[in-house]
């Protein structure tokens, strides 16, 4: 079986290169964290980085999706003009598109 040129080896995973290159960068956190939640957070594989990374992407887009909507409130219908539509449009292809490569990936 032969691999796409697109993937290579990482910690015995196949991984395609464009995700590889989103990870080069890190940046450390450190939570401090009741000693019940964190324990019961831990047992639930809540802790891990991948864990922890979804639920961040997660709530980034909740909150995108949040803000679209609490503009598309404050404006009347008569009012939404072509470009306001395109941007939202814009944004929950984006949104999407997103959800979608987290899923294939």
């Amino acid at each position: 079986m032969s691999r796409s040129r697109r993937h290579r080896r990482h910690d015995r995973l196949l991984i395609p290169v464009e995700r590889v290159a989103a990870y080069l960068t890190m940046t450390t956190v450190q939570l401090t964290l009741p000693d019940d939640l964190a324990k019961k957070a831990s047992e639930a594989g809540l802790l891990s980085a991948e864990a922890i990374q979804e639920m961040l992407r997660e709530q980034l887009l909740r909150r995108a999706g949040e803000s679209l909507q609490a503009i598309r409130r404050r404006m009347p219908n008569e009012e939404l003009t072509p470009e306001i539509e395109q941007e939202i449009v814009e944004a929950v292809q984006a949104y999407r598109a997103e959800r979608r490569a987290r899923r294939v990936g």
